[in-house]
């Protein structure tokens, strides 16, 4: 698979971010989940 990197903003952020996050922390970390917010807004 190749990520089309030659063009701004055309990679898939998902996985572009997960091969930077196994590249860096290898493959025995797990991707973390997303940030959930569960904050009430109060106005």
């Amino acid at each position: 698979m190749e990520l089309p990197l030659h063009e701004i903003d055309q990679a898939d952020e998902e996985m572009l971010n997960r091969i930077l996050w196994h590249s860096v922390k290898g493959y025995h970390v797990p991707y973390p989940a997303m940030a959930q917010n569960n904050r009430v807004n109060v106005d």
